[in-house]
Protein backbone atom coordinates (compact mmCIF):
# COMPACT_ATOMS: atom_id res chain seq x y z
CA UNK A 1 0.00 0.00 0.00
CA UNK A 2 1.29 3.15 -1.06
CA UNK A 3 1.84 6.37 1.31
CA UNK A 4 -0.32 9.05 1.75
CA UNK A 5 1.88 11.16 2.84
CA UNK A 6 4.19 13.97 0.71
CA UNK A 7 7.38 13.24 2.65
CA UNK A 8 8.81 9.49 3.70
CA UNK A 9 12.41 9.31 5.77
CA UNK A 10 13.67 6.41 7.53
CA UNK A 11 17.09 6.07 9.42
CA UNK A 12 20.01 4.41 7.20
CA UNK A 13 22.25 4.44 10.06
CA UNK A 14 23.54 6.96 12.96
CA UNK A 15 23.45 10.16 11.00
CA UNK A 16 22.08 9.62 7.22
CA UNK A 17 18.31 9.62 6.60
CA UNK A 18 16.78 8.36 3.25
CA UNK A 19 14.24 10.62 2.25
CA UNK A 20 11.30 10.43 -0.49
CA UNK A 21 9.07 13.30 -1.69
CA UNK A 22 5.86 12.11 -3.54
CA UNK A 23 6.28 15.02 -6.28
CA UNK A 24 2.61 14.61 -7.13
CA UNK A 25 1.32 15.08 -3.76
CA UNK A 26 3.70 18.27 -3.26
CA UNK A 27 2.40 19.92 -6.25
CA UNK A 28 -1.08 21.11 -6.62
CA UNK A 29 -1.02 22.96 -10.30
CA UNK A 30 0.51 21.43 -13.21
CA UNK A 31 2.18 24.80 -12.99
CA UNK A 32 3.81 24.33 -10.28
CA UNK A 33 5.13 21.37 -11.28
CA UNK A 34 6.70 22.52 -14.39
CA UNK A 35 8.02 25.36 -12.93
CA UNK A 36 10.04 22.61 -10.39
CA UNK A 37 10.75 20.72 -13.50
CA UNK A 38 12.73 24.14 -15.21
CA UNK A 39 14.67 24.78 -11.78
CA UNK A 40 16.00 21.24 -11.12
CA UNK A 41 19.19 21.56 -13.28
CA UNK A 42 20.14 24.41 -11.94
CA UNK A 43 19.62 23.64 -8.65
CA UNK A 44 21.27 20.20 -9.13
CA UNK A 45 24.41 21.65 -10.78
CA UNK A 46 24.43 24.05 -7.84
CA UNK A 47 26.36 21.90 -5.65
CA UNK A 48 28.79 19.54 -6.82
CA UNK A 49 27.58 16.71 -3.96
CA UNK A 50 24.23 16.99 -5.28
CA UNK A 51 24.66 14.29 -7.99
CA UNK A 52 25.40 11.92 -5.24
CA UNK A 53 22.15 12.98 -2.88
CA UNK A 54 19.61 13.26 -5.16
CA UNK A 55 17.57 10.91 -7.33
CA UNK A 56 14.70 11.94 -9.54
CA UNK A 57 12.61 8.99 -11.28
CA UNK A 58 8.81 9.55 -12.99
CA UNK A 59 6.76 11.33 -9.52
CA UNK A 60 9.71 10.63 -6.79
CA UNK A 61 12.31 12.60 -5.51
CA UNK A 62 14.58 10.80 -3.59
CA UNK A 63 17.69 12.07 -1.21
CA UNK A 64 19.66 11.69 1.28
CA UNK A 65 19.57 13.95 4.36
CA UNK A 66 20.95 13.45 8.53
CA UNK A 67 19.74 13.27 11.64
CA UNK A 68 21.19 12.08 14.92
CA UNK A 69 19.35 10.54 18.10
CA UNK A 70 22.33 8.57 20.61
CA UNK A 71 20.49 5.18 21.33
CA UNK A 72 22.71 5.71 24.34
CA UNK A 73 20.91 6.95 27.66
CA UNK A 74 22.49 8.49 30.64
CA UNK A 75 21.11 10.47 33.26
CA UNK A 76 22.10 13.70 31.41
CA UNK A 77 18.96 16.10 30.04
CA UNK A 78 18.25 15.28 26.88
CA UNK A 79 18.67 18.30 24.39
CA UNK A 80 17.40 18.40 20.92
CA UNK A 81 19.42 20.67 18.64
CA UNK A 82 16.76 21.76 15.42
CA UNK A 83 18.58 23.25 12.60
CA UNK A 84 17.84 24.70 9.05
CA UNK A 85 18.37 22.04 6.41
CA UNK A 86 21.59 20.55 5.74
CA UNK A 87 24.58 21.37 3.64
CA UNK A 88 24.62 19.06 0.47
CA UNK A 89 28.91 18.60 0.83
CA UNK A 90 27.89 17.65 5.05
CA UNK A 91 25.66 15.00 3.83
CA UNK A 92 27.48 13.80 1.66
CA UNK A 93 30.67 13.29 3.70
CA UNK A 94 28.04 11.58 6.71
CA UNK A 95 28.26 14.35 9.20
CA UNK A 96 26.38 17.34 10.66
CA UNK A 97 28.39 20.31 9.89
CA UNK A 98 31.40 18.49 8.09
CA UNK A 99 33.45 21.41 7.21
CA UNK A 100 33.44 24.99 5.99
CA UNK A 101 33.62 26.23 2.31
CA UNK A 102 37.17 26.42 2.82
CA UNK A 103 37.91 22.49 4.17
CA UNK A 104 38.38 23.80 7.52
CA UNK A 105 36.70 22.79 10.93
CA UNK A 106 33.09 24.51 10.75
CA UNK A 107 32.30 26.86 13.54
CA UNK A 108 29.61 25.49 14.57
CA UNK A 109 31.46 22.71 16.83
CA UNK A 110 34.75 24.88 17.20
CA UNK A 111 32.58 28.55 18.40
CA UNK A 112 28.87 28.45 18.47
CA UNK A 113 28.43 25.03 20.57
CA UNK A 114 31.39 25.59 22.67
CA UNK A 115 31.13 28.73 23.75
CA UNK A 116 27.61 28.55 24.67
CA UNK A 117 28.27 25.45 26.89
CA UNK A 118 26.02 23.13 24.99
CA UNK A 119 28.56 21.19 24.13
CA UNK A 120 32.50 20.68 23.96
CA UNK A 121 34.14 18.03 22.39
CA UNK A 122 37.70 17.14 22.84
CA UNK A 123 40.02 16.28 20.07
CA UNK A 124 43.32 17.11 18.11
CA UNK A 125 42.60 20.04 16.35
CA UNK A 126 45.38 19.32 13.85
CA UNK A 127 43.38 16.45 12.76
CA UNK A 128 42.32 16.36 9.04
CA UNK A 129 38.81 17.25 8.76
CA UNK A 130 36.93 14.01 7.70
CA UNK A 131 39.24 12.24 10.92
CA UNK A 132 37.63 15.33 13.16
CA UNK A 133 34.53 14.46 11.81
CA UNK A 134 34.95 10.69 12.26
CA UNK A 135 36.07 11.61 15.69
CA UNK A 136 32.93 13.93 16.32
CA UNK A 137 30.61 10.95 15.18
CA UNK A 138 31.68 8.36 17.80
CA UNK A 139 32.20 11.01 21.01
CA UNK A 140 28.61 11.85 20.22
CA UNK A 141 27.58 8.04 19.62
CA UNK A 142 28.79 7.12 22.63
CA UNK A 143 27.88 10.69 24.73
CA UNK A 144 31.80 10.88 25.49
CA UNK A 145 31.70 14.57 26.60
CA UNK A 146 31.60 16.56 29.79
CA UNK A 147 29.10 18.83 28.94
CA UNK A 148 25.42 18.88 30.75
CA UNK A 149 23.05 17.36 28.58
CA UNK A 150 22.74 14.38 26.07
CA UNK A 151 22.52 15.83 22.63
CA UNK A 152 20.25 15.17 19.90
CA UNK A 153 20.55 16.66 16.03
CA UNK A 154 17.89 17.02 13.42
CA UNK A 155 17.25 19.40 10.74
CA UNK A 156 13.77 21.27 10.36
CA UNK A 157 13.64 20.57 6.67
CA UNK A 158 15.50 17.17 5.49
CA UNK A 159 15.83 18.82 1.80
CA UNK A 160 19.91 19.54 1.09
CA UNK A 161 20.80 22.71 -0.50
CA UNK A 162 24.27 24.03 -1.45
CA UNK A 163 25.75 26.45 1.83
CA UNK A 164 24.91 29.27 -0.12
CA UNK A 165 24.48 31.56 -3.79
CA UNK A 166 20.89 31.39 -5.51
CA UNK A 167 19.97 27.96 -4.40
CA UNK A 168 21.79 28.00 -0.77
CA UNK A 169 20.14 26.98 2.64
CA UNK A 170 16.51 26.79 3.26
CA UNK A 171 15.90 29.80 1.02
CA UNK A 172 16.96 27.64 -2.10
CA UNK A 173 14.70 25.03 -1.43
CA UNK A 174 11.62 27.25 -1.53
CA UNK A 175 12.73 28.76 -4.47
CA UNK A 176 13.26 25.80 -6.25
CA UNK A 177 9.57 24.22 -4.87
CA UNK A 178 7.84 27.42 -4.62
CA UNK A 179 6.05 28.89 -1.92
CA UNK A 180 2.80 26.94 -1.47
CA UNK A 181 4.62 23.34 -2.08
CA UNK A 182 7.33 24.40 0.67
CA UNK A 183 4.62 25.28 3.33
CA UNK A 184 3.34 21.65 2.48
CA UNK A 185 6.63 20.53 2.62
CA UNK A 186 7.05 22.22 6.37
CA UNK A 187 3.40 20.47 7.74
CA UNK A 188 5.12 17.51 7.05
CA UNK A 189 9.03 17.97 8.69
CA UNK A 190 7.36 19.61 11.08
CA UNK A 191 5.13 16.45 11.70
CA UNK A 192 8.70 14.38 11.58
CA UNK A 193 10.19 16.64 13.91
CA UNK A 194 7.56 17.12 16.84
CA UNK A 195 7.40 12.90 16.57
CA UNK A 196 10.97 12.59 17.22
CA UNK A 197 11.35 15.26 19.95
CA UNK A 198 8.42 13.04 21.94
CA UNK A 199 10.38 10.07 21.67
CA UNK A 200 13.74 11.92 22.15
CA UNK A 201 13.01 14.37 24.68
CA UNK A 202 11.76 13.38 28.77
CA UNK A 203 10.30 16.24 31.34
CA UNK A 204 13.85 17.31 31.93
CA UNK A 205 14.92 18.11 28.55
CA UNK A 206 14.28 20.67 25.38
CA UNK A 207 15.24 21.53 22.11
CA UNK A 208 16.37 24.85 20.56
CA UNK A 209 15.47 25.72 17.06
CA UNK A 210 18.35 26.99 15.31
CA UNK A 211 16.35 28.34 12.46
CA UNK A 212 13.69 30.58 12.05
CA UNK A 213 10.80 28.78 10.48
CA UNK A 214 11.23 26.00 13.00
Amino acid sequence: MKSSKILTCRQADAIKLECEIDLCRLFDTKQERERFEERWDAFLKSDPHNPCIFKKSGNRLHYSSEQFIPKKQDARPPLLLVLGNPASHSVAAGMFFSFEGNGTEHRFWKDILKDSGILELSYNKNLPVDELNEMRKEQLLDLAYNTPFRIGLCVFITFPSAPGDKWGGVAGVQKLIGVKAFRKLEQEESSRVLKLAEKFINPKGAAIAFQKNA
